[in-house]
Parts: C-alpha cells; structure tokens; sequence
C-alpha cells in the first residue's frame, strides 16, 4: 500500500512546523502527528503496548539499513525495546496491580503517562535535563535517601554518563529491599568486554567510535558484571525468547534485546 500524497505532505509541514514551535507546545503537536500517523498505518498486523493502537505496519527505525529489524510504533514512536519492557511489567512484576514508589530515569513520552495515570504507582519520574520531570537529578548523585523506591527503571541511559559505576552504585542505594530495578543499555553482544575511551570527546568522534554523540561507551557482554557492582543481585533476562511466537511477531520485537533485572534481598 502506497502512501498517500496528501499525508506525505501533511506530515512532513506538521514538521517544518514543529520546528518553529516553542518546547512547551511541542509535545501536543507531537502527539497530533502520532494520532495521524496511527490512522495512515492503521491496521491489525502489528500492535503496540504502549499505546494500545494497532497497525497493518510498523515504521523501520533506520530506512537505510537493510539489516536493522528495529520498528517503531507509527503513533507513539516506541521502539522494540519499549514494547519488550512494557510486556515484562506487565506480565512478570505487580507495578500495575500494587502500591509501587517507582523512580524512573529519562522518562519515554508515552511511559511518563502511562505511570503518571496508573493508581498504584508513586510515580518520580527524573532526568538531568527533561522539563517535564519531578526533579533534575544526576544518576551519580541522587537526592532521595537509601532504599527510597520500590522499584526503578533506567532504560538506556548509562551509556550517555561518564561514571556509571557510581550511577549503578547510586542505583543500588536508593532500592529498598525487595524491591527491583530494570536496567538497559545498547549492548552489542559480539563484544566481550565494554569499549571506552574518556579522551574521545568530540560529538563527531563520538558519533563516529560510539554510534552516538552523547554516548561515551559502547557496552559489551560484560554488562551484568558492571551492574553487579551495585549491592543488589542481577539477572540477563532473554524475555523475547519467552514470548509467544505469534505475539512476538505481532509486537515486532527485536533479536538480542535483553533485560537485566536487579533485586534487593
């Protein structure tokens, strides 16, 4: 099915104008545009979570990669490893179901409302730079006090700071016990060890060695090592692979995504 001329070019002036827009309205515009988007790829292949839309396709993160199996929701724009972790939740935690003080780092649009409306959450949702957060905070200097959350989830943030065993050990202090923490973080998985260089500060040089500007690290399989720094236990979690194949296709999740889980005793 071909695109329709006349959503192609109200899309792409939706956003030229959204370029102009002050922050504060950016957001609404955004979720205008999400709306329209849902109804071009309106259909029942494919569903997304995290919004409770479903669709005939997903959008492909990277068009100019023929081998990048990473698909967006056309609506709300989550990607697949959004949607793994809005189904572990779901299914493997009581977040939804029971009284929850939940600190959650750079908050994804469409999660911040989610936690925001859900009755059994204590929702503290924090980034250094976000306007829209609680609080600004550092991961490597968290103002709330030791074993203050029940829960927290840090979803690919550590490989933007320069000091993540301090971030992790921040982590660690501020879960209670029993509580949990899902941590994730781009890994390539055909490396065995983390590759960083602190000289490399150049966005350009960043982009280039780390894949991103604002990324200082390109984490290998020794992650759960670096995670189990912190005083809680961890778990790699291949939760894709437990998924049923039907649904998995359905949500168009991704190959080598993996959760890691960690607990207090």
């Amino acid at each position: 099915m071909k695109e329709i001329p006349v959503m192609s070019n109200l899309r792409s002036s939706i956003r030229r104008i959204t370029s102009l827009l002050p922050e504060g309205s950016k957001e609404s515009l955004s979720r205008i545009h999400g709306a329209l988007r849902g109804v071009l790829y309106a259909g029942s292949s494919f569903e997304c979570p995290c919004c409770g839309s479903s669709f005939r396709k997903m959008i492909k993160w990277d068009p100019s990669d023929p081998e990048d199996d990473n698909r967006v929701c056309p609506k709300c724009r989550a990607q697949s490893r959004h949607r793994l972790l809005h189904t572990y939740l779901s299914r493997e935690t009581s977040l939804f179901n029971k009284s929850t003080r939940l600190l959650h780092f750079a908050p994804e649009p469409f999660f911040f409302r989610m936690f925001k409306e859900a009755s059994s959450i204590d929702y503290v949702p924090v980034d250094l730079m976000m306007s829209e957060v609680s609080v600004h905070v550092d991961v490597t200097s968290i103002p709330f006090k030791d074993g203050a959350f029940d829960a927290i989830i840090c979803n690919h943030v550590l490989e933007h700071v320069t000091d993540d065993t301090e971030a992790v050990k921040e982590l660690s202090r501020v879960l209670g016990p029993g509580g949990w923490a899902v941590v994730m973080v781009p890994i390539d998985q055909k490396r065995s060890k983390t590759y960083e260089d602190p000289a490399v500060t150049d966005p350009h040089e960043r982009q280039r060695i780390f894949g991103q500007s604002d990324h200082v690290r390109i984490y290998g399989r020794d992650f759960i090592d670096r995670l189990k720094t912190g005083d809680w236990s961890v778990s790699e979690l291949h939760y894709a692979e437990n998924i049923e194949p039907d649904l998995r296709y359905r949500l168009a999740l991704m190959q080598g995504e993996y959760i890691y889980v960690a607990k207090k005793p």
